[in-house]
């Protein structure tokens, strides 16, 4: 990830810029959640955020 896109998603204070869709800010913001999970349970949302982001991009292509 370049350093632009790494700034544009970390802020200072840990709260995650919108990327203006509003599909793609929900299923990042999961990632959230993370921390308060078991690691066994973070492959579910990882595959669920993956999921989304390939519909929002099969979106856009077509």
């Amino acid at each position: 990830m370049s350093g632009r896109a790494v700034d544009a998603v970390a802020q200072d204070d840990d709260v995650l810029a919108s990327t203006g869709d509003h599909a793609v800010d929900e299923a990042i913001a999961e990632l959230d959640g993370l921390t308060s999970t078991e690691v066994k349970e973070h492959v579910a949302v990882y595959e669920s955020i993956h999921s989304v982001l390939q519909d929002r991009l099969a979106d856009t292509e077509a």
